[in-house]
């Protein structure tokens, strides 16, 4: 699904966390005319934000993010959103450089929905699967 289509821009309630300031700025760009995206550069604000709206028509019912963070990783952010009822589902995207480590990836899989490498793929390729996953946000969200 094309990142452009209108519907999923309008449904759409993205948060996105990573420490790398450089890809939070890529996020910001690839994103930015989406009807709600946030970007968060440490996993304790964002998880925050998260909580306080969870449950509310301002919940997020997407996440990207990066793995290497403190001072919890992503993987442990994405545990801890896992916990809360309105995130139990939703697709999550992990964004990491260590897509050679196969039991860290494994691990992203059981609790997201996608990983993507920094290094392999360009930002299109991020935004291309970070679509894809947020393809039932359109559906579910008329």
């Amino acid at each position: 699904m094309p990142p452009n289509d209108p519907n999923l821009k309008k449904n759409a309630r993205l948060l996105c966390i990573d420490s790398s300031a450089t890809v939070r700025s890529v996020l910001r760009l690839a994103f930015g005319n989406w009807q709600h995206v946030e970007v968060f550069g440490t996993p304790l604000e964002a998880l925050v934000r998260a909580k306080a709206v969870a449950g509310t028509s301002d919940a997020f019912n997407a996440i990207v993010l990066g793995i290497e963070m403190s001072p919890f990783d992503g993987i442990e952010l994405a545990r801890q959103l896992r916990e809360v009822p309105a995130y139990r589902t939703i697709p999550v995207v992990f964004l990491t450089t260590h897509a050679e480590d196969s039991k860290r990836v494994e691990e992203c899989r059981r609790i997201g929905t996608d990983v993507i490498s920094k290094s392999q793929r360009t930002t299109r390729d991020w935004v291309d699967a970070i679509s894809r996953c947020l393809d039932h946000v359109k559906s579910s969200n008329p």
